[in-house]
């Protein structure tokens, strides 16, 4: 392999890491910030419930599109 082909592997891999780091700051932190916006847990769930749902059609979605679309390399 080419130095340049694992750097770009490395770059890819730590991107994913930091799209995954960023879905379960929100569930960690709903503890922390639903007293200070007077939220009640059954609202939080339902605001991280459907977070989650939307980060999963948007993987979907831009997956796809990404697919679709030609590499112009």
């Amino acid at each position: 392999m080419k130095k340049s082909e694992i750097l770009s592997i490395a770059l890819f891999l730590s991107l994913i890491l930091i799209i995954i780091i960023d879905s379960y700051l929100v569930l960690s932190t709903q503890v922390l910030i639903a007293p200070d916006l007077d939220i009640y847990f059954d609202t939080s769930g339902l605001i991280v419930r459907t977070y989650i749902i939307v980060n999963g059609i948007s993987i979907i979605y831009f997956g796809f599109l990404t697919d679709k679309i030609e590499k112009k390399i």
